[in-house]
């Protein structure tokens, strides 16, 4: 899913332009096709040059976000060349990456080694975005270490943030079987909400979690590659 974003502040600070991309699912070296078909691995390099380039030929994007699953199986022979790959041809376009680990890219200092990226606080146009790294279970059950959440409160303090992460956090599911969601969903949204916080997480979808007038956005799709990739595109404000 690809989503290009224009935030403003209700302050006098610059705009801050967002192309944000989740869910690649690449294949190339690997020598598989993805596990669902539908999302067609291998044309997810060709799809994200072509997203860049029309973001930065209708505005050109301040920061690219990459919200996890780069790769479709990071235990794979080929995986890391493949995250390689991938990450050579977006650092070539000269825009900031500020990058996410997902489940399927299995290694998270793989991910920041390949982008030269960490995870954490990012400074960008006087914003400040701040990725995390969860750990995931053996059933990809996604969960957050308390140090993680302890950092991130003492590191923005009382400054707005926007915060970035690859598991849903503010979705309702049909189903009582759905791992995807941190298992401390409550604690994340706690600390969410003590401060001015915008989130993004890789399921089609922002979340408003402070109720301070803070951001605008615009949102325009560029390129979606899977059908349902625009359900709950709402917004929240």
């Amino acid at each position: 899913m690809c989503i290009y974003s224009g935030i403003r502040k209700d302050t006098d600070l610059d705009s801050l332009t967002m192309l944000v991309i989740a869910d690649q699912h690449y294949v190339h070296a690997a020598g598989r096709e993805c596990t669902m078909p539908e999302r067609i691995g291998r044309h997810a390099l060709e799809w994200t040059q072509r997203a860049i380039e029309e973001a930065t030929r209708i505005r050109p994007p301040d920061v690219i976000v990459l919200l996890g699953d780069i790769v479709d199986n990071g235990f794979a022979a080929g995986a890391e060349q493949d995250m390689a790959e991938f990450a050579t041809v977006v650092k070539a376009s000269g825009v900031s990456v500020v990058v996410v680990p997902g489940n399927h890219d299995v290694a998270p200092e793989r991910v920041f080694g390949a982008f030269g990226d960490f995870p954490g606080r990012h400074c960008i146009n006087d914003y400040i975005l701040y990725s995390f790294a969860d750990n995931y279970g053996d059933d990809d059950t996604p969960v957050r270490h308390p140090d993680a959440i302890k950092q991130f409160l003492n590191e923005v303090k009382d400054r707005s943030v926007i915060t970035l992460q690859h598991p849903p956090l503010y979705l309702a599911v049909d189903c009582t079987d759905y791992p995807f969601t941190p298992s401390n969903t409550a604690e994340i949204m706690a600390a969410y909400s003590s401060i001015k916080s915008y989130s993004w997480s890789s399921l089609k979808r922002r979340s408003r979690i402070s109720h301070t007038r803070l951001l605008r956005c615009t949102l325009r799709i560029l390129l979606p590659h899977r059908p349902y990739s625009l359900k709950g595109l709402n917004p929240l404000l």
